[in-house]
C-alpha cells in the first residue's frame, strides 16, 4: 500500500499530468486501497505535493487530486456498506484529550525511535534521537525567521511538509495506531516514515551556519551507526523467526509422511518470536503444501511445546 501512495505522489510531482499519468495514479489508489485502507490518505497527500510544488491553482491542475479523492470515497461507501466493521471504523474518534494527544504524538515517536525497545536500547540511539530533536528545534526555530536566501526557504516547506505528511499518513489509523516495544505494529510506521525521511532530509539541508552544519553531520553519523548496530540485532529475531516456522514445517511433514496422514492440524502454533510473525496467518496452508496429498492413515494432531511437535493423544 505504500509503494502505491509513494507510486501515486511521485506521478503527480511530473508535468503535464497526461491521460496515462491521470489512469496511473488512479490505478495505484485503487490498488492502495485493496492491500490496504490506509491507502486512503492518498489523496490527502496528493493534495499536499501538490501545495508544496507551488503550481497553480485551478481545477484543472487539482484533477488528479479530485480523481484520487473520488475512487477513495467510492472504495470507502462500499466498504462501509459490505462490513459492519470498517462503518463502526469509519465513526470511531477520540473522547478526550488524552486520547487526541496519543493520536497526535504516537507517529510521530514512532518514526523518531523505529526500533525494539524491549530489550533497552544501545546509548548510541539516545545520541542519535537527541542530535536529530535538537537539529530539528534548530531548523523549527529557522522556519520562523525571515529566510535569509532560497534555501533555507524551500528547506522551511520541505521541513513543515514531511512533518503534515507524518500525521496525514498516521490518519486513517485513528485510534488503532500502536507500535509495541517489540515492533509489533511497526508496519503502521511505512508511509509516515517517507514524511520523516523528508522532514530530516529538509532540516539537514537548513543547516546554513558552520555550527548548525556540524551538529546535522554528527546527527547523520549517529543515526547510522544506530541504525547498523539495531539492524544486526533485528536481523537474528528474523533468523530466530525463520528456524522455528521451518521447524515445525519440517517436523510436520516427517510425520505427515511417516504416517500417511489423511489430514494434519498443529496446535499452539508460535504467533510470533519477538515480534516477527511466525503462524499469525497461514499456518493451515503451510501444513497443506507439506502434507501428503492422498494419506489414508489417522487425522494427525500435533502441539508445538516450545520446541518440538509433540503428537495429541486421540479423546
Amino acid at each position: 500500500a505504500a509503494a502505491c501512495v509513494l507510486g501515486a505522489v511521485a506521478l503527480s510531482a511530473q508535468s503535464p499530468l497526461t491521460a496515462g499519468r491521470l489512469g496511473a495514479i488512479a490505478g495505484l489508489t485503487l490498488a492502495g486501497l485493496l492491500c490496504k485502507e490506509t491507502a486512503i490518505a492518498t489523496p490527502a497527500l496528493l493534495f499536499l505535493s501538490f501545495v508544496v510544488s507551488q503550481r497553480a491553482w485551478s481545477v484543472a491542475h487539482l484533477r488528479h487530486v479530485l480523481l484520487s479523492l473520488a475512487i477513495c470515497l467510492s472504495y470507502l461507501l462500499v466498504r462501509a456498506t459490505a462490513s459492519p466493521f470498517v462503518a463502526s471504523h469509519v465513526g470511531q474518534l477520540p473522547s478526550g484529550r488524552r486520547q487526541w494527544k496519543d493520536l497526535l504524538v504516537r507517529p510521530f515517536s514512532g518514526v523518531v525511535v523505529p526500533m525494539r525497545t524491549d530489550e533497552g536500547m544501545p546509548l548510541i540511539a539516545y545520541l542519535a534521537g537527541t542530535l536529530v530533536l535538537v537539529l530539528f528545534a534548530v531548523a523549527l526555530v529557522a522556519t520562523m525567521r525571515p529566510a535569509r536566501n532560497v534555501a533555507v526557504s524551500r528547506g522551511a516547506v520541505s521541513l513543515w511538509a514531511g512533518l503534515a505528511w507524518i500525521a496525514i499518513a498516521a490518519s486513517p489509523l485513528l485510534m488503532s495506531f500502536y507500535v509495541a516495544p517489540n515492533l509489533e505494529g511497526s508496519r503502521y510506521l511505512y508511509l509516515p516514515a517517507a514524511g520523516y525521511a523528508l522532514a530530516l532530509s529538509a532540516a539537514f539541508g537548513m543547516a546554513s551556519s558552520a555550527r548548525a552544519r556540524a551538529l546535522a553531520a554528527a546527527a547523520i553519523v549517529a543515526l547510522l551507526l544506530a541504525f547498523a548496530v539495531r539492524i544486526n540485532v533485528e536481523r537474528h529475531h528474523w533468523y530466530a523467526a525463520a528456524a522455528v516456522r521451518d521447524a515445525i514445517l519440517r517436523e510436520a511433514a516427517g510425520v505427515s509422511q511417516e504416517q500417511s496422514c489423511r489430514s494434519l492440524a498443529v496446535l499452539d502454533a508460535p504467533d510470533n518470536v519477538r515480534g516477527v510473525f511466525v503462524f499469525r496467518l497461514g499456518l493451515q496452508e503451510a501444513l497443506t503444501s507439506v502434507a501428503v496429498s492422498s494419506g489414508a492413515g489417522p487425522a494427525c494432531v500435533l502441539r508445538w511445546n516450545g520446541h518440538e511437535l509433540v503428537p495429541v493423544p486421540e479423546s
